[in-house]
């Protein structure tokens, strides 16, 4: 469950735009934030409630807001900050939507934050993610030698 601390303050944040918080974990920790409509300062909210005073060792934070055929969301990811698109955030957003009756089981559903399109089918406890995917960057990790006195 949400920490009532967390929960007050984005009450107090987002008032009558605020649809529902929910917080779950699906091998990482998420907080969907269920918006009424869009808000410009979410990586700002994103980032405040990274404190420890709302959550430990940070969060990961979607912000969605229910569209016609869609989950709109925007991501904040703890240690990244705002991010394009997020997988387990992807289903902790479907997870969410289909505790709060949006969605049933074994429909699936559209999540489209701004790196793309993501499908998210849950059935019989398990979530399966499905989308285009596209190569983006590749690079090399060179790791410093130590010195030996």
């Amino acid at each position: 469950s949400v920490p009532e601390k967390a929960e007050n303050f984005l009450r107090g944040r987002l008032k009558d735009n605020l649809l529902f918080v929910s917080q779950t974990d699906v091998g990482n920790p998420h907080l969907v934030v269920a918006l009424k409509s869009e808000i410009d300062d979410y990586a700002r909210v994103g980032e405040l409630l990274q404190t420890k005073d709302f959550f430990e060792d940070g969060i990961n934070v979607h912000f969605c807001v229910l569209g016609e055929n869609e989950i709109k969301v925007k991501h904040f990811e703890r240690g990244a900050g705002v991010t394009l698109s997020c997988g387990t955030g992807a289903v902790a957003v479907a997870s969410a939507f289909i505790q709060k009756t949006f969605f049933s089981e074994a429909e699936k559903i559209k999540i489209s934050p701004p790196g793309g399109k993501i499908f998210v089918l849950s059935h019989a406890g398990n979530y399966f993610l499905s989308g285009k995917i596209s190569f983006v960057f590749d690079g090399v990790y060179y790791e410093e030698e130590e010195e030996n006195d």
